[in-house]
Formats: structure tokens, C-alpha cells, sequence
């Protein structure tokens, strides 16, 4: 029997290194680029910091925030489950790990991936909410 005709599917995981990869590289990039002025050591630091949480979030956070959505019950556990905490502890953390790492601007650092993540929950409850309507329309 020939494989042949059959789309190949990549693992889950494979699609998620990608974008850890990615985002990783963009952020770990916009952290060097915010504390440049500060010194090559600096930007360098806050490179390898913005690097090392973004692979790791990116890579897990998509899969908590769809967790949380699938056990919340209503719209307001959604928004509070898979929206609000997620990226409240995001922000925490990353801003924290600058703190320690000793990362200068820290403002700046975090407010463009913490942007994006806010932005993620919000598209992912917002079509979650949307299609919900539509089927019970049509049902």
C-alpha cells in the first residue's frame, strides 16, 4: 500500500518550534535593540533573557490558554481563564527574570511581547465567542 496521496502531517510540537524559534528571535532581537544604548554587555543579557522566556512561552503558552478556554464555562471565566490570567503571570515573570537578569529598560522590553500575548487570548476568546453564537443560530 503507497503512501502516495496522503498529506504527511507534522507533529504538534514541530509547528510549535517553529514559532518558538520565531518569536524567540524577534523578541530576543526588539530586547537587544531596546538596551543597546545601554552597552553591548547589557543588550546582549537582555537578548538571552527576552530569548530563553519567549521559546519557552511561546511554545507553552498557546497550549495553557487553550486549556484554560476549554474548561471555562461562561464569558467572563473565559476572559478571566484564558485571557487575563495568562497574561498577567506572563508579564509578571518576564518582567521579573529583566529585574534579575539586570536588563535596563525593562518597559521596553516586555510591552511588545506582552502585547502580542494579550492580543492572542483576546482574537482566541473573541473567535471562540463568535463561532459559539454561530452554531447556536444555526442550531
Amino acid at each position: 500500500m503507497s503512501d502516495q496521496g496522503k498529506p504527511k502531517h507534522k507533529p504538534p510540537f514541530y509547528q510549535a518550534f517553529l514559532a518558538a524559534c520565531f518569536f524567540g528571535l524577534l523578541w530576543g532581537g526588539w530586547a537587544y535593540f531596546a538596551n543597546r544604548s545601554h552597552g553591548n554587555a547589557a543588550a546582549q543579557r537582555a537578548f538571552i533573557t527576552q530569548f530563553t522566556f519567549s521559546f519557552i512561552a511561546t511554545f507553552f503558552f498557546a497550549l495553557v490558554v487553550d486549556c484554560l478556554y476549554l474548561n471555562a464555562t461562561t464569558l467572563a471565566g473565559k476572559l478571566l481563564l484564558s485571557g487575563l490570567l495568562p497574561v498577567s503571570v506572563m508579564i509578571a515573570l518576564l518582567s521579573t527574570v529583566h529585574y534579575f537578569r539586570g536588563t535596563p529598560n525593562i518597559l521596553a522590553t516586555v510591552t511588545p511581547s506582552s502585547t502580542i500575548a494579550a492580543l492572542y487570548c483576546a482574537l482566541k476568546i473573541g473567535r471562540g465567542y463568535w463561532v459559539s453564537r454561530y452554531k447556536n443560530a444555526i442550531s
